[in-house]
């Protein structure tokens, strides 16, 4: 009974673990549930709400004291206007035995969340709103929520999305400066036109840079021009050389080269080896006559070259008649 006295007059309420400062020494002591089972006023629920956040609050500090225990017993509570209400603790206690058993961080969390609970539960009793969560606990709400599986398909936005809003951002504020009739759907018409257009002039800007390698540049030394004369001369006579010892195949494929040298000498593309045959005709101006004769001396060559179809004379005559073509061209 002494405990029981010491115990009340230091706040505690029947049914709660509490501490106890007799003299020099400090007594752990449960007070046990009265047997009247006297209700709790407004104000003694309150207290007894502040001695269970003081063990949630131990309990989050370390496992060791999350004790179901310290719920208590579950008080009646008569408020001051309205019926009188069971104060159930059975969440509280589940929550501490799983907390005993929990990691650090999701122990923390729970603790948290009794915590919260409890302090919506005193508000209820007092009529004072609930103090907002912590920015912490309303972080680990907010990413709870954002886990579930239907947000789980939201893509954040990339870099190249953002500098596209950047963009569209500067191209409004250029026309929030300007006056503009009152026409619906003006300023989104405006500013989908100017994208538009840069984008059109930008295609034209790199066909025109394109084209160039396809274009004849007339202003070559004439020194450069006679080199890869000479070099295009050497390849025909090594092909009527090629023709005299009967080797036909190995006579057109110099005749091909010899065109090619001839063209490149012209400046009609780029010296690139490593193009293939067919890559060399959309080089040139489409539909020509020049393509034309390329053309048509690629298919020979393709056919005895790469496809050893057996080659003949008629195939080197027809090959020289379109290296002569070129020539003249």
């Amino acid at each position: 009974m002494r405990l029981h006295v010491v115990a009340v007059v230091l706040g505690c309420l029947p049914g709660v673990v509490c501490v106890a400062q007799s003299g020099d020494r400090t007594v752990t002591i449960h007070v046990a549930q009265s047997g009247a089972g006297k209700d709790l006023t407004p104000e003694e629920y309150v207290v007894q709400i502040a001695q269970l956040r003081t063990a949630v609050n131990a309990c989050k500090a370390a496992a060791s004291a999350c004790d179901p225990d310290k719920a208590g017993s579950d008080p009646w509570v008569q408020p001051e206007s309205g019926n009188r209400f069971e104060a159930e603790r059975d969440w509280l206690r589940d929550a501490l035995r799983e907390a005993k058993k929990d990691k650090d961080a999701d122990r923390a969390a729970l603790m948290d969340k009794a915590s919260a609970r409890l302090t919506s539960d005193a508000a209820e009793i007092t009529g004072t709103p609930a103090p907002l969560p912590p920015t912490a606990d309303a972080r680990a709400k907010a990413d709870a929520i954002l886990s579930h599986p239907e947000f789980k398909h939201v893509e954040q936005e990339n870099a190249l999305v953002k500098e596209w809003a950047l963009i569209g951002a500067w191209i409004a504020s250029l026309f929030s400066a300007v006056k503009l009739p009152n026409v619906p759907g003006l300023v989104p018409l405006l500013e989908w036109g100017l994208l538009v257009g840069a984008a059109i002039g930008l295609l034209i800007w790199a066909w025109r840079t394109s084209r160039q390698q396809r274009l004849a540049v007339s202003t070559g030394p004439i020194e450069r021009q006679t080199v890869w004369q000479k070099e295009s001369d050497d390849w025909a006579r090594r092909a009527e050389a090629e023709a005299t010892r009967g080797d036909w195949r190995e006579a057109v494929h110099c005749l091909y080269w010899a065109a090619i040298v001839m063209l490149e000498g012209r400046r009609l593309w780029r010296a690139n080896r490593a193009r293939t045959p067919r890559e060399y005709l959309p080089l040139l101006e489409a539909g020509s006559a020049r393509q034309r004769a390329l053309g048509g001396l690629t298919r020979i060559f393709e056919r005895i070259w790469y496809g050893l179809r057996p080659a003949s004379r008629q195939d080197f005559e027809r090959a020289q008649a379109l290296l002569e073509e070129l020539k003249a061209n």
